[in-house]
């Protein structure tokens, strides 16, 4: 505003006399020009950050990636998995948040950026609570009167709750994206679905299509076994439940957009966004490795496996957001209204349900029109 002001009235000077000290009028005016827009991309400059820290936590230390609004509310992201990873979050969220905001980009224990854990005792959902708290407070530190919020994603929401009910007075509020609370209504979600269209497509084929049925009826006697188990050692299963059996029956749990998916998976290909995320080809390597550790760790973690947070979402105050995708068999296309109801202790201001049509778990790729200005608007309340 004030360089537009200063602008004005320089030009009406040199209108009057048309040149100063023999420059003539339209030089003065580029000159001018050049001049403010070099002020104006220094103080955008000045105005941003990006900076890569690592913060120490129990025997490990933690990867994190600071880029946005200097002075902005901080949004710390908590990536999905168990065993996922930050970095190419970013390239997402880059245009749509980072002008307002402080984005957080966090590698979990073992994950991403993050050292490797050798040590199986300390991957469980209470360390990675025990971590997140140093983070939070690393950063209250770091950034004293600053509001931060929590943006978690599906494993990422379920910690982001875990974290709520021993520590929300440090943190302003919560948008939670394709999240979990309840692992045996996941898994019955998903596996009703699978048997429902093996059993469609079972009954649409004909005598001839012999090697099919004997792969749809594995499918059906797979799901079966599965449901009388004990879902104590779990990552094998849920690997047939989650990538083999949805190859077989032609859907995809994670994506119902396959122009969206398709985008993702020419984008993956792309040495651009690895080096956007910075990486390079062969130090990601490492990072599948770590992440299917952690995986797995959790996967065959009983605790885990039967999480059940619905009763305890009555304790938390601050507000929620819960973003969903109508399609996501993952979690459950019903998995969004189920966390919402259950916020029982929130008035009706303080908490959103938002359930996305033609998206499954990855929202902000799939409906990312309707998405950031729902995020950026439940935010905007709470500054």
């Amino acid at each position: 505003m004030k360089n537009s002001i200063f602008f004005k009235k320089t030009a009406a000077v040199l209108a009057k006399n048309r040149q100063i000290n023999g420059i003539p009028f339209i030089r003065c005016l580029i000159c001018i020009g050049i001049f403010i827009i070099g002020v104006s991309c220094q103080s955008k400059q000045e105005a941003s950050l990006d900076q890569e820290i690592f913060i120490p936590v129990k025997d490990n230390r933690l990867y994190l990636r600071l880029a946005g609004n200097k002075s902005g509310p901080i949004v710390l992201m908590l990536h999905g998995g168990p065993g996922g990873c930050s970095g190419f979050d970013r390239h997402f969220y880059k245009e749509p948040m980072e002008g307002d905001f402080l984005m957080g980009y966090l590698d979990q224990r073992g994950c991403g950026k993050s050292p490797g854990e050798s040590n199986e005792d300390l991957i469980t959902m209470e360390q990675f609570v025990a971590d997140l708290d140093i983070v939070i407070d690393t950063l209250h530190q770091r950034f004293p009167r600053r509001p931060i919020h929590l943006l978690g994603g599906s494993w990422g929401g379920t910690l982001g709750f875990l974290y709520l009910l021993r520590h929300q007075d440090k943190v302003r509020s919560f948008v939670a994206v394709s999240a979990k609370i309840n692992g045996p209504y996941e898994n019955k979600i998903l596996m009703d679905h699978e048997k429902a269209l093996a059993g469609e497509q079972l009954a649409s084929l004909s005598a001839a299509d012999s090697l099919r049925a004997d792969s749809l009826r594995f499918i059906i006697r797979e799901i079966h076994r599965i449901e009388q188990g004990t879902f104590d050692q779990f990552f094998e299963d849920v690997t047939l439940l989650k990538f083999k059996f949805p190859q077989i029956l032609g859907f995809n749990p994670y994506w119902y957009d396959t122009a969206a998916h398709h985008r993702i998976t020419i984008l993956g290909k792309d040495p651009r966004f690895y080096q956007e995320a910075h990486y390079d080809l062969s130090s990601f390597d490492s990072v599948g490795v770590k992440g299917e550790q952690i995986n797995k760790v959790f996967r065959n973690t009983p605790a885990y496996n039967q999480i059940q947070l619905d009763a305890r979402l009555v304790d938390i105050h601050i507000p929620v957001a819960v973003i969903g995708g109508a399609e996501d068999y993952v979690v459950g296309p019903g998995h969004a209204r189920l966390i919402y109801d259950c916020l029982t202790g929130l008035s009706g201001d303080q908490k959103e349900l938002h359930i996305l049509p033609g998206a499954a778990h990855n929202v902000n790729v799939e409906a990312a029109d309707l998405y950031y200005p729902v995020v950026k608007k439940f935010l905007a309340k709470r500054f």
